[in-house]
């Protein structure tokens, strides 16, 4: 139902509705209650108690986020994202999910949550307890055989039977499709498939539950949009970092998890290989 756009934010392929706002504010409205003291930064521009505030978001589509010292540092923060997947959920395509984080000085997730109310699949995770799907216990591809016979492959033979997802993003910028295509044309060859969905907490949760073996994104939204991700990734067994293999950093707008360290590591070497356009995240100008 297009009716439900409200507005674009970088483009036309980049859609926030009625339902994202008011339901971010829900959200936020009951955590806060139980946690008044905790950091709330969601994808609609909710940004309380701390160094993200409104006015440090205006005209800033994608900010990054300031590891925090002094008095702030070590208050949890609530990465928030009311509905990753919105051009999905405008469309009708049922891969839309909410998404919550709780992460302490952007460096430890403690806590994480999607879910899907299309298909009903509640994704959690707590530090140390666990990830869970539906309430059951849930694990990245072949972490339930403790001895693999035989050993997992490692360099790019650790691809060759692996599903991958990934996203396109909402940029049209010529400079970003082209390396955008560049990155599926060096990845292509070297795994079972490739997937994309629309949502990239969904695509980390399908990692975490075995359906992908691996998941990447240059470019994405922001903090919200991994953070709870992130946790449920780590749970369940599985790794995550940052494309160039190096390690991830929530503020940074892009993730690689993978099933195992073979296959992030392999992913992670190919896509190091294609350059980033100069405006997406980790664009290093040549010397």
């Amino acid at each position: 139902d297009k009716s439900k756009v409200l507005s674009t934010k970088s483009g036309p392929a980049d859609l926030v509705t009625d339902t994202d706002k008011a339901a971010e504010r829900l959200i936020f409205g009951r955590i806060k209650g139980y946690f008044p003291t905790h950091r709330f930064v969601g994808e609609e521009g909710t940004s309380e108690a701390g160094d993200l505030d409104n006015s440090a978001l205006a005209g800033y589509r994608h900010p990054v986020v300031v590891p925090r010292t002094g008095p702030d540092k070590g208050t949890p923060t609530w990465y928030v994202d009311p509905v990753d997947g919105t051009t999905n959920f405008v469309h009708g395509y049922p891969m839309s999910c909410v998404s919550i984080g709780l992460v302490v000085d952007d460096s430890t997730p403690l806590m994480g949550v999607v879910y899907n109310p299309i298909t009903d699949e509640l994704f959690t995770a707590t530090r140390g307890k666990g990830a869970r799907l539906n309430g059951r216990p849930m694990y990245v591809a072949g972490t339930q055989v403790s001895h693999p016979d035989p050993p997992l492959p490692t360099g790019l033979e650790a691809l060759k039977s692996a599903l991958v997802g990934t996203e396109v993003g909402a940029s049209r910028v010529p400079e970003v499709v082209q390396a955008t295509n560049s990155r599926l044309a060096a990845i292509m060859p070297h795994v079972r498939g490739i997937r994309a969905v629309g949502s990239c907490a969904l695509q980390m949760c399908y990692v975490a539950a075995g359906r992908l073996d691996a998941f990447f994104e240059i470019g994405f939204g922001g903090p919200w949009d991994c953070a709870a991700g992130w946790c449920i990734v780590t749970e369940a067994g599985g790794v995550t970092v940052d494309p160039s293999g190096a390690a991830f950093s929530i503020g940074g707008r892009r993730v690689l998890c993978a099933a195992n360290t073979h296959i992030a590591e392999a992913l992670a070497g190919v896509l190091s290989a294609v350059p980033c356009a100069p405006s997406e995240p980790g664009y290093t100008p040549p010397e």
